[in-house]
This record gives structure tokens, sequence and C-alpha cells, in this order.
């Protein structure tokens, strides 16, 4: 949830890394077939980019164990513009610690829902709303790009924080890298996988100035339980101004 991730699924000028570098808002990802993209991913490393001083990763509020299970809840049954860009609801459920929590405090579930644009150049351009109380809970707008993903194993996300008043770079760009596997159960080939993928996509993204070893790794404890999540257990229910935006439910979801 670091930047607000809350997926299977990954940002001016100056002030990123020297004056030669400009990270872009748009990027182009791989375009995402949903229905394979849903299920449970697990936050393996993530990053905020901006240079802000030394990066001291004990110092890290990350989450413990962060676990995100995605349902799909309602689809356009058919590509809409752009060649085949589909717009999609879909409830990302999470289980684990929240940043900045005591590592004394139990794990809690939150429910995060998404609904919109999932567009043949990987970006999820979407309305979100949390599982929270008020101002929290108010519908806002995120866009992510999926850079890579292979379904089974790992996704690569970016999303630019903050865009620059140009509109067109960026001053605060994340990445999250997820994996399908508890981080803490990776085999060394898996690791050394994820970081070969992460280290293909990432660095051209950021000017090539960061890779996967710059980014912190998501603290996890397999000795923390907690509540599962369901959907069915939201509190509170999502609300009736989002459940308007929500597309024609598909056939079988």
């Amino acid at each position: 949830m670091h930047g607000i991730i809350c997926v299977i699924l990954i940002s001016g000028v100056v002030s990123i890394v020297s004056a030669q570098c400009t990270v872009p808002v748009r990027v182009t990802g791989q375009r995402v077939d949903v229905t394979k993209a849903l299920g449970v991913w697990h936050e393996y490393r993530h990053y905020d980019f901006t240079p802000t001083g030394p990066y001291d990763i004990t110092q890290d509020p990350t989450s413990y164990n962060l676990l995100m299970n995605a349902t799909n809840i309602g689809g356009n049954p058919a590509p809409v513009g752009n060649g085949g860009d589909r717009t999609y609801a879909v409830t990302w459920m999470y289980n684990g610690q929240q940043p900045g929590a005591a590592a004394s405090d139990p794990l809690s579930c939150v429910a995060i829902w998404q609904v919109g644009n999932y567009s043949t150049d990987g970006r999820r351009v979407v309305k979100v709303q949390f599982d929270s109380v008020p101002p929290d809970n108010g519908i806002l707008d995120f866009v992510y790009t999926n850079l890579y993903t292979d379904y089974n194993l790992v996704q690569v996300l970016y999303r630019c924080n903050t865009p620059n008043a140009n509109g067109v770079t960026c001053d605060d760009p994340y990445a999250w890298v997820l994996t399908r596997v508890k981080p803490p159960q990776l085999t060394t080939a898996q690791k050394q996988y994820i970081e070969a993928v992460a280290n293909y996509y990432i660095p051209p993204v950021v000017c090539n100035k960061f890779k996967f070893a710059d980014m912190a790794p998501t603290k996890w404890d397999l000795s923390k339980t907690g509540p599962p999540c369901n959907v069915a257990d939201n509190q509170p229910p999502m609300s009736t101004q989002f459940r308007a935006l929500i597309p024609i439910k598909w056939a079988g979801a």
C-alpha cells in the first residue's frame, strides 16, 4: 500500500535524479489479461525513487506480510476503444500490517475497489475507493502501468505518484515488484529470475539510475497471522457512489 497500491499486478525534471534525467508520467507496458492476473500476489519489494536523501531501509515504514487477493466484480463484455481496451471492476483485498504500524500490531484486512480501463499499452486507469472511514474512503484517480508480468511468479508495476505541473514528467515515481510466492519461501532460482526481470524493466523508466537492489524489501514475518480477507467481510461496504461506476457484469463473473 506504499504510495497506495492500494495488484497482479507498476515514477519535474531536475528534482528526480539530474538535470539530464526525465522520468515520464506515461510509460508503455505490457498488456494485461485481467482474468489471468487475478488472485493472490505478495509484495516483495517497493521503492519511491525520489532522491530525498540517504535511504535507510531500517527506518522504512513498510507493511508486514502484505498479501493482495484480486477478485473480479464486473467487466465490460466487449472490447472498447483503442483496438481492444476493456473496462473491469476489481476488488483488491489486502491482508497485512499497515505502514507506520507498530511491529507488535496484528495483521488486518483492507478492501480496495478499482474500476477502470485496462488498456493495450499496459496502463490501468482507474477510480479507486478504500475500505476505510471518511474522508479517506473518497473516490480517487490512479494510473498504474504493468511493466511486465508472467502471471505465474512475478509482476512489476509503475505509478507516477506526483506528475510535474507540465503534465509530462514525473516528480515522484514509484515501482513495486510482486510475486505469487510469499517472499521468504522463494527459491534461489526464483529470486534470481525476479531480480533479472525487475532489472530489465525498471531501470529504463527511471533513467537507468535505480535497480532491484535499490528497492526496499517488504518485511515478512511468517509467524505473524491475521484474519482471512474475504470480499463478503468488507466493513464498511462499497459505497453506492462507487457501485454506480461498475460496468455491466460479464457472464460468470
